[in-house]
């Protein structure tokens, strides 16, 4: 009986009993940890989110300095076939390559203006490049 009236008077001190006080702290404690779990996955999705726009930056940078390299080695090429025969058919060549040199080279500048190292890169890369037909091939 004495440990009846020590429960009851337990209850009646807190409004509420043990067991129901444990089962609501344990429910609060859960919340808690439901919300904290739900905020780390809201994190590590933009986290995600941010590497996959830095991995399709790449790709970009690494496409665009392929375009300026391919155009490089055609336009070159295109001025050696017309140094070695002297047939203009090469020269048309050169020219419509070494056009397409200042707009990729505008290109890989644009994406690469976040980097200094890299735009420096970029900007000594077309420094000594035709650009619009300010140099032409010499024929001997």
């Amino acid at each position: 009986m004495q440990t009846a009236n020590h429960s009851a008077t337990q209850q009646s001190a807190t409004g509420m009993d043990p067991v129901q006080k444990r089962s609501i702290s344990w429910s609060v404690a859960g919340l808690i940890l439901l919300i904290a779990v739900g905020l780390i996955a809201i994190w590590t999705l933009r986290q995600v989110d941010d590497s996959d726009y830095w991995l399709e930056h790449t790709r970009e940078v690494i496409q665009g300095n392929r375009q300026l390299l391919s155009d490089l080695k055609d336009a070159e090429s295109a001025e050696r076939g017309f140094i070695i025969t002297g047939d203009e058919k090469y020269l048309e060549g050169y020219r419509a390559y070494s056009a397409d040199i200042p707009p990729a080279l505008a290109k890989l500048e644009k994406l690469v203006a976040d980097s200094p190292t890299q735009l420096a890169r970029a900007k000594d890369k077309g420094k000594n490049q035709p650009s619009n037909g300010d140099h032409e091939p010499c024929y001997r």
